[in-house]
Order: C-alpha cells, then sequence, then structure tokens
C-alpha cells in the first residue's frame, strides 16, 4: 500500500488531508477518516496521465475497445516483456507497476467458483445464469482475437483455450474449472493472451471499472470504461453522497459530500444502488 500511494503521489493523484487506507479482515483495503477537520466535503483527483483508459487500448491494439482494454490489463499483468507506447517513449508495465501490484489476486465471483462451490447455488437465478455469462465472457475474447491482427498472431501460443472454446457445447463444468478458471484462480495463465488473464482482467474491470465519458463526455462511446487507481480502494455504500466530475485537464474528481464525516468513519464511494444479485456477480 505505501508503494501505491508513494506512485499515486508521484503520477499527480491528490488526496486530502486526514484520509489512511486500513487493511479490515472482512473488508479488505478502508479508507478511514483521522482528521475531520481535514475533510469538510473533501474530494480526490486523479489525472488523466495515471487513468487506464481506450487510449491506451489503442495505441497497444490500434483500436479503442472496451475488450481490447482488458486485454492490454491482462498484457501488463501478465507478460513479462515491456508494453510501449509512444514510439518506445513509455514503458506502460513499468509505469503502471505499483497498481497493478495492489490489485486483488482474484475477484471472488460466482464465475471462477469450484463446481462444489457453484453446487450451493442450485436451483437460483445465479446457477441458471451461470454457464451462459462464462460463454459470453469466453466468447468476447474469442471474436476479438479473431479480429484483431496483433492478438490474432498469438493464436498459437494459445491453442488449447482456443479448443475448449469451440467443443464448449461438449464441456462440463469441471472441465471448464480445472482447464481455465484454475489458472485464474491461482495467478498463473499460460499467456497473457489467454482466457485465463483475459477472465482475471474481466473480473477486474467489472469489480473496479468506472465509466469514461465523466471525463471525455462527447469524445468516447457512452458504454467505455476505465480504472481509476487508489480512487477506486474506496468501498461502495449506497448511502454515500459524492459527486463525479472533471476539469479542463480531464482529470477524474471524486468529491465526498456527506457533511457529518467524524473521525474513525469509513470513507465511501457510491456506484448506485445495485441488488444483491448484481453487487455479488460484479463485485464478488
Amino acid at each position: 500500500m505505501d508503494e501505491l500511494l508513494k506512485w499515486g503521489s508521484e503520477v499527480g493523484i491528490q488526496l486530502p488531508n486526514g484520509i489512511e487506507f486500513v487493511r479490515d479482515e472482512k473488508k479488505g483495503l478502508t479508507a478511514i477518516c483521522t482528521s475531520p477537520e481535514g475533510l469538510k466535503q473533501p474530494s480526490i483527483s486523479a489525472p488523466l496521465d495515471a487513468l487506464i483508459t481506450n487510449e491506451l487500448a489503442e495505441k497497444v491494439f490500434g483500436k479503442k475497445d472496451n475488450t481490447l482494454l482488458k486485454f492490454l490489463l491482462a498484457k501488463l499483468k501478465f507478460d513479462p516483456e515491456p508494453t510501449f507506447i509512444d514510439n518506445g517513449a513509455i514503458n506502460l508495465k513499468a509505469k503502471f507497476t505499483p497498481y497493478l501490484n495492489a490489485l486483488p489476486k482474484v475477484v471472488d465471483s460466482p464465475i471462477v467458483w469450484n463446481p462444489k462451490e457453484i453446487a450451493l447455488l442450485d436451483n437460483t437465478n445465479l446457477s441458471n445464469s451461470l454457464r451462459e455469462r462464462l460463454y459470453t465472457i469466453f466468447k468476447q475474447w474469442y471474436d476479438m482475437i479473431q479480429e484483431n491482427e496483433t492478438l490474432k498472431s498469438l493464436e498459437s501460443e494459445i491453442i488449447h483455450d482456443m479448443e475448449l472454446y469451440q467443443q464448449w457445447d461438449q464441456l462440463t463444468m469441471e472441465h471448464v474449472y480445472d482447464g481455465i478458471i484454475v489458472k485464474t484462480v491461482e495467478l498463473n495463465p499460460t499467456h497473457w493472451c489467454s482466457f485465463s488473464s483475459f477472465l482475471w482482467s474481466h473480473l477486474i474491470f467489472t469489480s473496479r471499472a468506472f465509466p469514461e465519458y465523466v471525463i471525455n463526455a462527447g469524445n468516447c462511446e457512452e458504454s467505455a470504461i476505465m480504472l481509476l487507481p487508489i480512487i477506486d480502494l474506496l468501498n461502495h455504500d449506497y448511502t454515500s453522497k459524492v459527486e463525479w466530475a472533471t476539469d479542463n485537464k480531464h482529470s477524474f474528481i471524486l468529491s465526498l459530500l456527506n457533511d457529518d464525516i467524524k473521525k474513525g468513519d469509513e470513507l465511501f464511494n457510491n456506484y448506485g444502488a445495485k441488488g444483491n444479485e448484481e453487487i455479488l456477480n460484479g463485485y464478488g
């Protein structure tokens, strides 16, 4: 955490005085108020250069696309080689290493539960939709490999996963778990372009992504997403009053509008009203 916060300061992420990040056994990392005097409707800001956006995906893969952005995160995490942009001027892997190291090993979504755990969901909506949801992610991965020249050139490196996709209708969930998901859970994919890598990245985005239009309204697809290092550490509370905004430099600014913050209180973001099923699927 110290490494991440030091990096955040170096890249221009600004935290108000009176915030401390503390690890909680149940919640993981939490943002705690240590000095309410310094937290009268505080804000946290992150400059555009500190964000992981579709612009970076375009520089690496030639196109702005949420799926390619997931491939980019997988590449930065699992490819041992540098990922250069701007004619070699910037190594994205080196630049974002402190953030990559701070990301969770796995998001405990039902998508990556083992067959015995999934059996506990029998006769629920979650259980009935799980295989279809996983196939949708698998198809997203497969279709983009067919479409993008850079990814397609790596097809021979991921032939096992390609074959599993093509055999999907014949696979049991046990085969899928043993052949793919175990590698995701153990953070041990065979290649950065593998489906195991992509699935890890997909879950990171479902649990941490923000809409890009907040900083780039009118210049991006409405569905475009991005990652906000450090800002994404704040947990969710649907009663928390927050504002997401930007400035003329396209920084992301999160303002906490609650006026009754006390010392020791946890500081929350607000992802909007979501049911338990959506929270479990998206956030684990």
